[in-house]
């Protein structure tokens, strides 16, 4: 039996991935039934398990910390979620393709911010990279380019830019229409939206 010291150190990292795993999906159940409080702890926890640098461990830190961001946008704490998203957003560990994912999470929420700011452009342009970033490790029929899609319509909504705004839900939809349940509610939200233009 192998007891050198990386074998017991790969078993606590594994340890650590698997409990700060658990607490993060018991965290993402909270956020949908509003108990924000209960989920702050839960992914607080999380993070304390991921503490170290182990590759694997980074990767679901960077997915814990844009819920955590996400969590405090919910809650209208701007500052922190920037802070956090930020972190995110600066963390490029790789070219790996799940970090990569963590980029794309981060860039919507900054650019989701900085609609809330009435910071325009600066939101269009982390909506853009987002984008971008989604559109290299995935075909453009995939979920997340719709929600990048609605959330540049909105906007361009915010701008008055209706016609804009069209453009994008009819792209969102496109996509949506074929990636996602016909009653998911993106694809509820983005019908609703369009229908709301004409």
């Amino acid at each position: 039996r192998d007891r050198s010291p990386s074998r017991g150190l790969g078993d606590v990292y594994k340890r650590q991935y698997l409990f700060a795993r658990l607490r993060t999906q018991y965290a993402k159940s909270l956020i949908l039934q509003d108990k924000f409080f209960d989920a702050e702890i839960q992914l607080e926890q999380a993070l304390d398990y991921l503490k170290s640098n182990h590759s694997k461990n980074n990767y679901y830190r960077l997915y814990t910390l844009n819920l955590m961001a996400d969590l405090y946008y919910r809650q209208n704490n701007f500052t922190q979620a920037e802070l956090l998203f930020e972190e995110v957003f600066s963390n490029k560990i790789s070219s790996n393709i799940a970090n990569d994912s963590r980029q794309v999470i981060a860039n919507i929420g900054l650019g989701r911010i900085r609609h809330s700011q009435k910071k325009y452009e600066k939101a269009q342009k982390y909506f853009d990279h987002a984008l971008k970033i989604n559109h290299s490790i995935h075909t453009n029929q995939h979920h997340i380019n719709g929600l990048i899609n609605y959330e540049m319509a909105q906007l361009k909504i915010s701008q008055k830019q209706l016609v804009q705004a069209k453009i994008y839900l009819n792209k969102a939809m496109d996509i949506q229409q074929v990636t996602l349940p016909k009653k998911h509610k993106e694809l509820l939200a983005t019908k609703a939206l369009l229908a709301s233009l004409e």
